[in-house]
This record gives C-alpha cells, structure tokens and sequence, in this order.
C-alpha cells in the first residue's frame, strides 16, 4: 500500500516539474510577472486536464471505430453478394421468354408459358368453356348464368401482357425481387370481365319475374282497342349494381354461386299521363321531294279514345287489371293519294284478255284488280297478292265460276283472279322486279303462253314480288271489257333495261309438257343477261 503511494507521489511529483517547466518556457520576458503566473497557472490547470484526459479517452475511440470498420467490411460483403446474386440471376433470365414462375391469373396457373400459350390456356378455361357459369340462388329458386347470355368475354391478352412483365421492368433488383416474390409467395392477377349491360339487366329482370315475393312495377299492353294496365305490387326488388358486381366477382373466382341481394319496394302509383305520352302519336300525312326524289310514306297514329281524368276515375278503383280504350289516328294523305309526280315514270306494264260471257268470272277479275289496285311498295318491302285479296268468298263479293280443280276443270268461288294475278306477274317481271314466290298452273291457260303464268290460291299459293329498286314503285290494276291491265309506276334511273322472255318446252309427252322460261335483258338493242325464271310442267287437258 506504502509503495503505491509513493509511485503516486513521485508521478504527481514528476507532472509538477514539467509544468513548471512549460511555464517557463512559455512566459514572455515583457509581461508584468503578476499577469505572467495567472497565465502560467491558467495554462498549467488545463495542461494538466488534457493530460489526464488522454490516457483514458484512447481506448473506446479505438474501440468505437473498429466496430464501425466491420459493420462497414459487413454492409459491403452484403452489398456486393446481393449484386453478384441479382447478375447471375438475371444472367439465368435474360433469354427466358416466358411468364415467370409462380404467376395465375383468375386463379389459373401460367408458369412458364408463353404468352400465346397463356392465352390459349385462358380462353379455353374462361372464355369458351361452356361449363364457365355462374348459380344464383334466392327462396327456392335457383338460376344460372353463362357468360353467353349477358355477352361477356374476359380480357385474356391484357391480362397476359401484365403477367409477362413482372420481372421485366424496372432495375435489376427490382426485376429480381418481383421474380422471387412471384416465386416465393405466388402472385395472383385478374382478368378484367368485359359485359354487355343490357344483356345483363334483361337477365336480372327475367330473374325477377320468378322470385315469389318480386315488387311487379305496373305495366301495359295495346290488343283489340284498348291498353291493358296491370297493376303495381309490395315487394322486393333485386339490388341491380350489387348483382351485378357479385356476378362479375363470381364468374372471375373459384366460387361460382351466390345469393340474390334484395331490397324492400313498394307499390308504385300507376303514372296514366306517363303512359298517355308513350303511346300517342301523330298521324304523318305521305308525301314526296323532286330534288332530291324521295317518297315518305303516311304514317298512322294513335291516342287515348278517352280524357286523361276520365281514364284516372277507371285507375282509382283498387284492382289487378284496367282497360283504357284507344284509337286509331288516319293520316289525311297517303301514298296512294299522292299526284302523278310522285311516280313519274311508267317501269311496266301488261294486259291479258277474257272472254266477256262467264259474268261471274268478269266481276272476280274485276274486283282482285280494285283490291291490288294504287297499291304503293316502298324499297325492300315484299308485295303479296294474297294479302290483298283477303279472304276469297261470297261474303266478300267474289262470285262462282270456272276453276281448274284437281287437274280438271270445275266451278267454284272466286275463278278469274289467278288472271288477275298472272297479269300483275307479267307486268312485274317487266319493271324488272324481284320475284320471291311464284307457281305455274297445273294445265295451261289461255290468256298466257307456258311459263308466263302465276296461280294463286288463297291459303295455299301466293304471288309475291320484291320492289328491289331504288325507289318507291306503284301498282295500277284497271279493266276493261274483257281485258285486265297491270301498270308498275316508279322513277326510271340511268341503268334501265328492256325485259323480254323466252320460253322453251324441254320435253313433251300426251300427259304433260315441261318448260324453262328464261328472263333476258336488252341495254341499247343488245342482249346483256340471260336469267332462268322457271321450270314448269303442265299436265294435258282432259
């Protein structure tokens, strides 16, 4: 204890003489010796500070900067491992032209396929797979939907895009870690449904109207002269937007079923002026521009056939079902009415002859001609002889006469319009109409040559053309005394032809004759087209 002491007492010893020393050293010979020894003492005292400081400061700085050293060597070896990692990795992926590993889409799995491969994959699983349907269920009912009925389709190849990119883009590290998180943890990505909103909303009407305890919203018919208004019920009504997203959720999942979402409805108030608005319309009078040439055609309309208070007193008795009469609005010019101007040209014509001693035969001529007569078709629109005609009987005025009946002549109701309608025939074929249905008579008659005839039997055979031409054309059907004569009125244009036909009898036995009727079109005197119209055969007269 003694010779620690005395080792202490020598050092401090020691340390005082060289701060003596220093002092001398380092007092200036000019300054007062006062202010000189408070110097000396002042630069002594933190000599002496710094001098013990030192010794026991050494240490933990030393310590200190050899931790930052190995946490720095550390941090370094990391960096350059996880660069060298990143570039052997990427060295391993630059030439792979494929979807990385570990990457679905709607929860199909497209590792390490190519993208036309990938999409293939898709299309077959959700887009044209017919088991790819959805169950909705609600009280009992159940009902599906396929991705056919709402008009949907899944965006297969943008879906795909994205997949192919992850791993793709950014830096190299970025690219590395999407690569081994898709590969680690798998990554799943949606094809986005694509739907046709109408489709959809008629399929959740139809829905509706099979739920038990459905909210029905009033609605109406128009039959026999009157709208027919159902009334409104309490209910539920299904959720539209909710639905519609449960379905897009459903049909893009494992889970393909769900519950119908509902809501309270109650009863709506039945909207008379509402329906008034929907259903009436004006009456449009027909008529025709020259410049340019253009034929409207009348347009009937149609209004309530009662006041609007007066329909509301028949909807404030509480019941399931009202009827409000309605009525039939006449244009005061139709088509028919229209001046010579608006059919300026005459297309085609013909006219067949009859003998005048059969009054019966006469006056059915006559009246098919008043019934096909001023009769306007307007472009695209088919003619039917028969629709003219109406109903063939006594009742309206057709009279009997002479019939072909079974390969035999005969007397029966309405003989003479079938020369009606092979003269409309003739002059049709001549304005270079389209024929839709036509038929040849079971023997020849007399008033045409074979080939060039159209019978008609109301119920059975029609005649019917198709105004193919540009414009509107007009038929006019007049007689005389023992004649019958079809006009086709419409507006000739630059490219018109001459409309001739030939007929040929093919084959010819004691029972029957065959023929082919050809149509041939002339343009400047010259044969430009030559058409078969008909093959036909007529059995002989008994």
């Amino acid at each position: 204890m003694e010779k620690v002491e005395e080792k202490k007492l020598k050092k401090e010893n020691m340390e005082e003489t060289k701060v003596i020393e220093t002092i001398s050293e380092i007092i200036p010979k000019e300054k007062n010796v006062e202010d000189t020894e408070k110097e000396t003492i002042k630069k002594s005292e933190t000599q002496i500070i710094k001098t013990d400081s030192v010794p026991e400061n050494k240490p933990i700085k030393k310590k200190k900067t050899r931790k930052l050293l190995i946490i720095l060597l550390i941090l370094t070896f990391l960096f350059l491992f996880a660069v060298i990692f990143s570039t052997i990795f990427s060295l391993l992926n630059i030439n792979n032209n494929k979807i990385m590993s570990g990457i679905n889409i709607n929860g199909i799995d497209i590792s390490n396929l190519t993208k036309q491969e990938a999409i293939n994959l898709l299309n077959n699983k959700i887009n044209n797979n017919e088991e790819n349907y959805i169950t909705v269920t609600r009280k009992g009912i159940t009902e599906t939907i396929c991705l056919d009925e709402i008009g949907a389709k899944f965006k297969v190849e943008d879906a795909v895009n994205d997949a192919y990119k992850i791993g793709r883009e950014g830096n190299i590290i970025k690219c590395n870690y999407d690569i081994l998180f898709a590969q680690l943890f798998k990554k799943s990505m949606p094809a986005v449904m694509q739907y046709d909103s109408e489709l959809l909303k008629k399929k959740v009407d139809e829905i509706s109207l099979k739920m038990p305890d459905v909210a029905l919203n009033s609605s109406y018919t128009i039959k026999d002269g009157n709208i027919i208004i159902k009334n409104s019920t309490d209910g539920v009504k299904i959720k539209e937007e909710e639905f519609k997203q449960k379905t897009i959720d459903a049909f893009s999942s494992n889970n393909k079923q769900f519950e119908i979402p509902v809501e309270k409805a109650e009863k709506e108030e039945i909207d008379i002026n509402k329906i008034h608005d929907e259903i009436y319309k004006e009456a449009k009078d027909a008529y025709y521009t020259t410049n340019p040439y253009k034929v409207y055609k009348e347009e009937e309309g149609l209004d309530f056939a009662i006041s609007i208070d007066e329909a509301k007193k028949i909807l404030a008795e509480e019941k399931e079902e009202y009827l409000i009469p309605i009525k039939v609005l006449k244009p005061s010019v139709t088509v028919k009415n229209l001046d010579s101007g608006a059919f300026p040209n005459l297309l085609g014509t013909f006219t067949t002859y009859y003998g005048t001693g059969d009054s019966g035969r006469c006056y059915n001529i006559y009246l098919a001609a008043k019934s096909i007569t001023e009769t306007v078709v307007m472009p695209g629109e088919t003619f039917s002889f028969n629709d003219l005609i109406g109903e063939c009987s006594t009742r309206t005025g057709y009279r009997e006469s002479t019939i072909y009946l079974n390969g035999k002549l005969s007397k029966g109701i309405g003989g003479g319009i079938c020369q009606a309608s092979t003269t409309l025939y003739n002059a049709v074929l001549r304005a270079n109409l389209e024929i839709v249905e036509r038929r040849n008579h079971s023997m020849s008659v007399t008033y045409v040559p074979l080939g060039h005839d159209a019978m008609v039997s109301i119920g059975s055979s029609d005649f019917k053309f198709k105004n193919n031409r540009e414009y509107p054309i007009k038929v006019v059907a007049s007689t005389g005394t023992g004649s019958i004569t079809c006009q086709i009125y419409g507006l000739k244009t630059d490219n018109e032809y001459e409309v001739k036909l030939d007929t040929k009898v093919i084959s010819k036995t004691a029972a029957k004759t065959k023929t082919q009727t050809y149509k041939v079109l002339y343009q400047n005197g010259k044969e430009v087209s030559r058409t078969l119209l008909s093959t036909d055969t007529y059995k002989a007269h008994q």
